[in-house]
């Protein structure tokens, strides 16, 4: 081991020393100078990004400044290894071009490079003297991860992410596959909206560009990885490098003149973008907004049987979307109405107590308030205890329920969840944030409609099967009620999306039967069927409905002189959080058939050129013939599956090469037809936002589909 660190030590020595950093001066020098060292995306060289230093550039010069770019070679273009001697190296060759020593900072990155620089800039004495006190840093397709982030304190508040060294602005893209629109989401919530800093917008501000994918922070091709869990972009790559330089901008503008304004709209933008997502998380009662507070309360049997937990500043005592259930669970059309108090606990906890959903209290038109004083009783049934309510169309519950979050990251150490082993410490974006299911505890509805006095409900254990079996569906009823709240909430243009190009959700509604005892439902997980093979995704829920009758003696080891509410008239439910259906709308219902890896939609990034739509015109086409001093270039857009065509003056095929680095000499006057690309399909102007002339590409596609 010891010898393969020396012999890489050596080739990253070699590979660094070999390194093309790209040293950007300023396009006017007029205005005070401020430096960008900027961290690349794992895989990509630092000519992809010129195109977008060169419209930071420009948007800089548009608000009176001057902008030195230093994009950093690291070894095996990965900003993990080398970065630190890479920004020295880069800051040297900015001054060695000329920047002035009385000139402002900023550090930036991409991707991996976002992650890592901020590891760098925290500690300004790692940074380059002249550069260590920047003023801002800017993440794109990144974030501050949560290890910035201070611990909840339950009786005092949330966690507060903290960066001493300078402002950051995080910008994400809405198509971005990798560091997905609902992490940065997350941030936006986090640093900004549960912040108990008075100038939390100007500290850490978020922005999300409409339409961006991640790749569209760079250019050129994409590397595999990017490839295979990219979405497909809705913006041109030009558009898209103004949006971000834009951004860049208004934080300038912020940082250097005390000027917001642009930077706050954008934030105003983006804040009724995310909405949805962040309202959708709250509902779940997500552990990254707030930690559970897993606590305990006296109930009114002065025992710790229900584990009802109050509210905290600095803890989520709740799964509100579980509170919604209970009423769903009961029935929706009978008037009977559930008050239902949800308390968060692992489901296997046994210690204090092992916690199970009760029915405390019924209330009915008469004003009359009915207590349920036995802990073991089971109101309604077999007129051993009475019902709560005389009037069941007027009746009103008092319920308490249990709740379980299950996430693919790890929220806690639960035995039966070794399938879904994780640590919260894996901070990517590139998994889904929200729970993967619900581990909901509610009353059945066979319990509800008995301690109300609903005559159909009988007063025997015979309608437990009509009420709450399998093919009744309750937990399918409660997931589907989650579906159409994602659909209600997220914007017309995701929904469109979604419902046009997304592999569609939709619920068996023959809820999964598990033995009957209360383990054979913690194993059993809420299936997602047919990912891969169908266009739709089948939501299955695990149920385990149980007769509103106690079926053994009540009482549990250890608590004296308290009896256990029995495990009688429950009914549980693996759940799909609300919040879990909304991600799926907004990113990975696009994997199969809207991404990188599966596009054959056509092309997106260019503007068509009028005249050039119809594949029939003769006069569509722009280069089918080059003139004199020029000469016909061609380019293979793989994942697109197009092919182009231009005619160029040979003497600027190394400048357009930096745009287009698949760029190369035709070999005959057909090259796109020579490779079975045929079929045209229209005529682009490319580079329109660039400091390029325009050109303009006659697009092929194949003869036959590629596989």
């Amino acid at each position: 081991m010891k010898y393969f660190l020396v012999i890489f030590s050596l080739v990253a020595g070699v590979l660094l020393a070999l390194a093309d950093d790209v040293i950007l001066p300023p396009i006017d020098a007029s205005g005070p100078s401020v430096a960008m060292i900027f961290a690349p995306g794992a895989g990509l060289d630092t000519d992809t990004y010129i195109p977008l230093a060169q419209s930071m550039q420009q948007k800089m010069s548009a608000v009176g400044k001057s902008l030195w770019v230093g994009v950093t070679q690291v070894p095996f273009d990965t900003a993990a290894i080398g970065l630190e001697k890479a920004v020295q190296r880069v800051a040297d060759s900015l001054n060695a071009a000329g920047l002035p020593e009385d000139h402002s900072t900023l550090y930036a990155g991409h991707s991996l490079g976002g992650a890592m620089i901020p590891l760098l800039v925290e500690d300004p004495s790692k940074l380059p003297a002249g550069f260590d006190k920047p003023i801002g840093m800017v993440l794109m397709g990144a974030f501050l991860v949560r290890d910035f982030k201070t611990d909840a304190v339950p009786e005092v508040g949330p966690g507060q992410y903290v960066f001493n060294t300078c402002p950051v602005l995080t910008i994400g893209g809405e198509m971005d596959g990798l560091c997905r629109i609902t992490r940065i989401a997350e941030s936006y919530h986090t640093q900004i909206d549960m912040s108990t800093s008075s100038n939390a917008r100007h500290e850490l501000p978020v922005t999300v560009i409409e339409g961006m994918s991640h790749m569209q922070f760079s250019s050129g091709e994409p590397t595999k990885f990017v490839t295979a869990r990219d979405l497909l972009p809705e913006i041109s790559i030009d558009d898209a490098h103004d949006a971000a330089a834009d951004d860049v901008a208004a934080f300038a503008q912020g940082l250097l003149d005390n000027n917001w304004s642009a930077l706050d709209k954008r934030m105003s933008s983006t804040a009724a973008l995310v909405k949805p997502i962040v309202e959708a998380l709250q509902l779940e009662g997500y552990h990254q907004f707030l930690p559970p507070c897993y606590c305990e309360a006296v109930d009114e049997y002065g025992g710790l049987e229900y584990g009802t937990c109050p509210e905290q500043p600095g803890c989520q005592a709740n799964a509100p979307w579980t509170q919604q259930a209970q009423q769903i669970m009961a029935g929706t059309t009978t008037g009977t109405t559930t008050v239902t108090k949800d308390s968060q606990h692992e489901v296997t906890e046994d210690h204090p107590s092992c916690h199970l959903p009760h029915v405390h209290d019924g209330t009915d038109s008469s004003g009359k308030t009915k207590s349920n004083t036995e802990p073991s009783a089971n109101p309604g049934h077999n007129g051993s205890t009475p019902a709560l309510c005389d009037d069941y169309t007027t009746c009103t519950l008092d319920i308490t329920t249990v709740t379980q979050l299950v996430y693919q990251s790890g929220s806690e150490w639960d035995i039966w969840r070794f399938t879904n082993f994780g640590s919260d410490s894996i901070d990517t974006g590139y998994f889904p944030i929200s729970a993967r299911e619900m581990k909901s505890k509610m009353k059945s509805r066979q319990a509800v409609m008995q301690a109300a006095s609903n005559p159909t409900a009988g007063v025997e254990d015979d309608t437990l099967d009509e009420l709450d079996g399998e093919e009744a569906g309750r937990c399918a009823e409660i997931n589907q009620a989650a579906l159409d709240y994602a659909l209600s909430v997220v914007p017309s243009t995701t929904k469109d999306r979604y419902l046009q190009h997304g592999q569609q959700m939709k619920v068996d509604w023959v809820d999964e039967h598990v033995c009957a005892a209360g383990p054979c439902w913690i194993w059993s997980t809420l299936q997602f069927n047919g990912r891969k093979n169908t266009d739709y995704v089948e939501v299955k829920a695990p149920s385990f409905p149980y007769q509103n009758s106690n079926a053994f003696p009540c009482g549990e080891k250890g608590v004296e002189d308290e009896l256990l509410p029995c495990a009688a008239g429950m009914h549980y439910c693996k759940l799909l959080s609300p919040a879990r259906a909304v991600e799926w709308m907004y990113v990975d219902s696009l994997r199969r058939d809207y991404s990188l890896k599966s596009a054959n939609k056509g092309v997106k990034d260019e503007d068509v050129v009028p005249g050039g739509e119809d594949p029939n015109d003769p006069d569509a086409k722009c280069c089918t013939a080059c003139e004199e001093d020029e000469e016909k270039y061609y380019s293979i857009a793989h994942l697109l599956h197009n092919c182009g065509e231009s005619c160029l003056n040979p003497e600027d095929f190394k400048k357009y090469k930096l745009f287009e680095p698949g760029l190369t000499l035709a070999d005959s006057p057909t090259p796109c037809a020579d490779r079975n690309y045929t079929t045209y399909l229209k005529t682009a102007v490319h580079g329109e936002h660039s400091p390029l002339d325009p050109i303009a590409v006659d697009l092929y596609k194949p003869a036959q589909p590629q596989q």
